[in-house]
């Protein structure tokens, strides 16, 4: 069944359109003229939209006005004389301070700006306008109108976007040119950017044309890139899922052999130094006298895209509250593994179906009800706590409504609820106590203290609140006081018997009173509080201290110092990036002049950016051991084996390896992490096997309800005294002179297997090789 002619109609202008930008891109690298260059995209855009007007409008020095510079359609005298102000109340200065191209339907309507009378005198009614340049630094803006009321499309609007990016790069590389002229001597680093990297292909595949913006992409300049096939290993392409692209299903063979565009293809391929990145492909063939004369592609990086996506999954799984969405008819569509849990069901069995249906117990709970019907009708945050008996827990919820359904954080605070009943009765016992029970701060600073410090030191308790412990003591107990504080705050070395000690205390009056103490500490939301039960003792018994509990707010802690290290090592890493990418353009491009000292410094800032990206990527994997792991399921270590072989295959074939294996086991695990733990045990072992070729062996046990499993080498060896230091963050045995590496991939496999719930060891003798072992736990059955 054939397409319609409207799709046919679409499909052949966003050709076309696809078409005249490369077309342009190649005009604006051969020409210097920029005037003749601005006309002629004027009038590409208008005769490609088909559209009456179309403007080039420069930003003038002080950046209060806009000069039309060039343009077609407009009354004659008014191209390089007109201008328009970019106020925010005008379409021109409205652009300049959008992201986003700007599309009027209909300027008779618009309320976001006014038209200038530029536009007002032409009678225009619809157009496109985009910035030419970027936010921070625009040159000036490309518009193009009609006098008739018109919808743009999407294909329209980026077509004009594309337009204005060639625009930039052009007019930026003719200030680059116009700064190198002036100043011969100095050295610039130009990287010349577009939102659209242009490449087109011969009917054999081979390189024809690329503009700059598709070599930053692709990590590779022209000359590079004529030696690396469409198809050519060394990319590692893969689909949008990850899995590998083979030279039939990419983007151009797909172009080639339908001889239809192909819109969209999601791409992971590497750069290389290694980092991989994902565009998106847009193809097109070319004809020339009716024969398939190749393909034209237009790739977007959308990396970052990508990362925000992949970030947004692992923030989901970072929630420790069980979390779960359903849409505008209650059915489950996503659940953590948290509230799988408590919700007493496989993630399975809960997806697609209705709450309601699930759990009919909950749809006879008013509260329950109401708050989600509440939250999806009124678009409002509701929340309940009760015990639901189904469960047998208390729960308590929170929920956030969308348009599209409800998402629900929640958690069992059963023993929450029992804390609460247990410090209610604490409480009760603090007022009728007759001893004096008072907390204090790291300071020394009074925050609570009962009734009975009246009856004791002649104090009311709010005339202590706020006020130093030591008005409590006499001047030389206060110094010792402070001192011994601070000494175990420091060391954790206490200088009295927090059991029992006697000391003489400081009554309101000025008078002294014996006492009995006994002290101990609690740690609240990360801050350090100590108690003290104080009896006179003539006539005071003694009560004991209850310690209240304070797991949550630890987990809270160390989640936010999980957060914290993923975010350090993850912001790290762009400027890194742009350190890495500045050095690798000054070696290419100034590499030729610079002297055999220049030569080497900077081959030592590449190398140190390489090692700590390296750290860094390292660091990044470490924090995401715990939160960004799959669940453990049944997991063929064969297979596993089999996949990391392909992975080193090329440092294999450099070592002159040879890695044998008996018959690897199923075990329960998480196949991505097993991955990694594999990688870095072989990578480890050839490394380490000195100045003959590595012999590795890989062995497994089963040990009861475990396997043991081994990787054997006849490398250098270590010193076993020195063994436990290997499976540290950034220890090193052997200076990186003699040995490469981050010094984290040790302990990277630790923290995997311990996450799996075994054991890593190793056993070694210096020059006799080493076996790194690990425990797995077998499948459940």
């Amino acid at each position: 069944m054939g397409s319609s002619p409207g799709a046919d109609s679409e499909l052949r202008t966003r050709v076309q359109q696809q078409e005249v930008v490369a077309e342009f891109g190649q005009q604006a690298l051969e020409t210097d003229d920029i005037d003749q260059l601005l006309h002629d995209a004027s009038v590409a855009v208008a005769d490609t939209l088909d559209t009456e007007y179309c403007k080039v409008l420069e930003l003038l020095p002080g950046g209060d006005e806009v000069l039309l510079r060039q343009g077609v359609g407009w009354q004659d005298g008014l191209v390089g004389t007109a201008t328009a102000p970019t106020d925010l109340d005008s379409q021109a200065g409205y652009t300049l301070r959008s992201e986003e191209p700007v599309v009027v339907d209909d300027l008779r309507t618009e309320d976001r700006f006014s038209g200038p009378d530029l536009l007002v005198n032409h009678d225009v009614v619809s157009g496109v306008s985009v910035i030419i340049g970027s936010l921070e630094d625009p040159w000036g803006v490309l518009g193009t109108h009609t006098t008739e009321r018109r919808a743009f499309t999407e294909y329209d609007v980026n077509f004009v976007q594309s337009i204005a990016n060639v625009l930039a790069s052009a007019i930026e590389t003719r200030r680059a040119k116009r700064s190198l002229e002036a100043q011969k001597e100095v050295k610039e680093r130009i990287v010349e950017t577009s939102p659209v990297g242009i490449v087109v292909f011969g009917a054999n595949g081979d390189l024809q044309f690329v503009n700059e913006y598709a070599e930053s992409i692709l990590g590779r300049d022209r000359e590079n890139l004529e030696s690396v096939a469409y198809d050519d290993p060394r990319w590692r392409l893969t689909d949008a899922d990850g899995n590998p692209l083979s030279g039939e299903e990419t983007p151009f063979m797909r172009v080639i052999e339908t001889g239809k565009p192909a819109f969209d293809m999601e791409v992971g391929l590497r750069r290389p130094d290694g980092e991989r990145i994902w565009v998106t492909v847009n193809g097109a063939p070319l004809d020339v006298d009716g024969k398939g004369a190749g393909a034209v592609l237009a790739l977007t990086d959308v990396t970052d895209q990508k990362r925000l996506e992949s970030e947004f999954e692992e923030m989901l799984g970072r929630v420790t509250d069980a979390f779960y969405a359903v849409d505008d008819e209650f059915r489950f569509m996503h659940v953590n593994e948290r509230a799988a849990e408590l919700l007493q069901r496989p993630r399975a069995e809960l997806l697609g179906e209705k709450l309601w249906e699930l759990y009919p117990e909950a749809a006879e709970v008013d509260e329950v009800w109401d708050a989600f019907h509440t939250a999806l009708n009124d678009q409002v945050s509701t929340s309940y706590d009760l015990y639901f008996d189904p469960l047998d827990f208390w729960v308590e919820a929170n929920l956030y409504p969308s348009e599209t359904g409800v998402s629900v954080y929640f958690r069992d605070i059963t023993e929450s609820k029992q804390h609460e009943l247990e410090l209610e009765r604490y409480r009760a016992l603090t007022e009728a106590a007759n001893d004096v029970i008072v907390t204090i701060d790291a300071e020394s600073t009074i925050r609570s203290v009962n009734p009975a410090v009246e009856d004791v030191f002649g104090y009311e308790p709010n005339e202590l609140i706020g006020e130093s412990l030591t008005k409590l003591m006499r001047d030389d107990l206060a110094v010792r006081h402070q001192a011994g504080l601070q000494r175990y705050l420091e060391t954790n070395e206490r200088t009295l018997d927090w059991d029992y000690v006697e000391l003489k205390g400081q009554c309101a009056d000025g008078s002294a009173v014996s006492l009995s103490i006994t002290f101990s500490e609690i740690v609240y939301e990360n801050d350090r509080y100590f108690t003290g039960v104080i009896r006179n003792i003539s006539d005071r018994k003694k009560r004991e201290w209850q310690l209240e509990r304070a797991n949550e707010r630890l987990t809270r802690s160390n989640r936010r110092l999980e957060q914290f290290a993923y975010a350090a090592s993850h912001d790290l890493q762009e400027p890194l990036r742009m350190v890495s990418s500045y050095l690798q353009l000054i070696e290419q491009r100034y590499g030729d002049d610079l002297d055999a000292d220049g030569t080497d410094y900077l081959e030592f800032a590449i190398d140190g950016a390489n090692r700590m990206r390296a750290m860094i990527e390292g660091l990044l994997e470490y924090s995401r051991i715990e939160t960004g792991g799959k669940p453990l399921e049944p997991t063929d270590l064969d297979a596993v084996f089999e996949d990391v072989l392909d992975d080193l295959a090329g440092q294999i074939e450099r070592s002159n390896a040879t890695i044998t294996s008996d018959s690897l086991p199923r075990v329960q695990g998480d196949r991505t992490q097993l991955r990694q733990l594999f990688q870095n045990l072989l990578d480890n072992a050839m490394t380490y096997s000195g100045d003959e070729p590595p012999q590795i062996h890989v062995s497994a046990e089963q040990d009861e309800t475990e396997w043991v499993v081994s990787v054997c080498d006849e490398g250098i060896g270590l010193d076993p005294a020195r063994a436990d230091r290997v499976f540290e963050v950034f220890q090193r045995l052997h200076s990186r002179e003699e040995y490469s590496g981050s010094g984290i991939g040790l302990a990277l496999c630790k923290r995997i297997i311990e996450r799996h719930g075994g054991d890593i060891w190793v056993d070694a003798e210096l020059g006799e090789g080493a076996t790194f072992s690990v425990t797995l736990p077998a499948p459940e059955t």
